[in-house]
């Protein structure tokens, strides 16, 4: 009877053992069963973020290659797309004061999310030359009014207010931009777009670089001039009247003429480039064009500029206000980017430099 007890007793034991066992196996395959389970989730994880990071990627691939073919529209202007099985959303900002441009890109890929962001290291030049590119003979801040028959345009005329043309049928070769409603009973020859994005209109301001050049050699006048019958020939290129400046009387001039003020041409005036690129007139506000006369180089206006009477002009148009042409002109922009200096003579577009990181 004791000996079957001992029997049962280790019969007992034996059982306990090998469900203990067994509890540990089942425990261990759990546990290996989780931890694949995991592994396989963080790898499923770590391919869904690098194919999101490979959507950001090719969203600033895809930025880049629209800014190679509209530079100044693209750097403001977001836009989304697909890309392998993912998406990405593009956001540009526009640094007015540097002209840096950057994108970023967000990518997304079953849940999951990555950042790229790339920065373009441009200068305002960089952007001048853009702008100049696009539009080419007139580009205004405010609205550009065109009313005359006797007017030929071999470019294209940009505003970021509205363009009217109520009067006469100008001859238009090129695009017509409007940020707001863009009129026009021209020949054809060109497109005219309403509601475009706005362009950042180039400027001089401050003048202070040409004053200086004009104190330093040129001819600087400290106060308002009216020149009639004169031949102005500044030994370094830059006559500057701190004031108005009003010529007449068939005046001749070598080089650029700069006012802080106001600039009005009256009469016959005949004026050669001393620089190939640089300006012609430089005004702080307003520039007043009136009878026959023939310019080479840019025309800015810090306030308006008003064409009346015939005139050519090899060069652009530009200013901060508006743009009113009346009577005949002529218009045929520069082969080249403008100098936006003095200090500027490169004839070339300047590169643009690529930096990036990734978030």
């Amino acid at each position: 009877m004791k000996a079957m007890n001992r029997r049962g007793r280790k019969e007992g034991s034996a059982f306990l053992i090998v469900m203990g066992i067994v509890g540990l196996l089942m425990i261990a395959g759990l546990s290996m069963t989780m931890m694949t389970g995991n592994s396989a989730f963080t790898s499923r994880k770590l391919l869904a973020g690098e194919q999101a990071l490979a959507c950001a990627e090719a969203g600033v691939a895809d930025t880049i290659v629209k800014m190679s073919s509209n530079y100044v529209y693209w750097m403001q202007t977001d836009h989304s797309g697909s890309y392998a099985g993912g998406t990405y959303s593009v956001e540009t900002t526009l640094d007015t004061t540097t002209a840096f441009v950057v994108i970023s890109s967000v990518g997304v890929f079953n849940g999951s999310t990555r950042t790229t962001a790339l920065e373009l290291l441009g200068t305002l030049w960089d952007l001048y030359d853009m702008t100049i590119g696009v539009a080419g003979a007139i580009v205004c801040g405010g609205d550009a009014t065109l009313e005359t028959s006797a007017l030929t345009v071999n470019g294209g005329i940009h505003s970021n207010g509205d363009i009217i043309n109520t009067t006469g049928n100008p001859e238009i070769n090129g695009d017509v931009t409007a940020v707001g409603s863009c009129d026009l009973t021209a020949e054809t020859g060109f497109t005219a777009t309403s509601n475009a994005a706005p362009l950042v209109i180039p400027t001089y301001l401050p003048l202070d670089p040409w004053k200086a050049l004009a104190q330093a050699g040129g001819l600087y006048y400290t106060n308002d001039q009216v020149f009639g019958g004169i031949a102005l020939e500044p030994s370094n290129g830059v006559v500057y009247v701190d004031g108005s400046v009003e010529i007449a009387n068939q005046s001749t001039m070598i080089g650029t003429l700069v006012a802080s003020e106001n600039i009005t041409i009256n009469n016959r005036f005949e004026q050669t480039p001393f620089n190939t690129n640089w300006p012609c007139l430089l005004a702080g506000i307003d520039v007043n064009l009136h009878n026959r006369n023939t310019y080479i180089g840019v025309i800015f206006s810090g306030g308006s500029v008003t064409m009346r009477n015939r005139r050519t002009i090899n060069g652009s148009i530009i200013a901060i206000g508006e743009v009113l042409v009346e009577n005949g002109a002529t218009i045929d922009p520069l082969d080249f980017p403008p100098s936006w200096s003095p200090d500027d003579t490169n004839d070339a577009l300047p590169q643009v430099i690529i930096g990036g990181w990734l978030e």
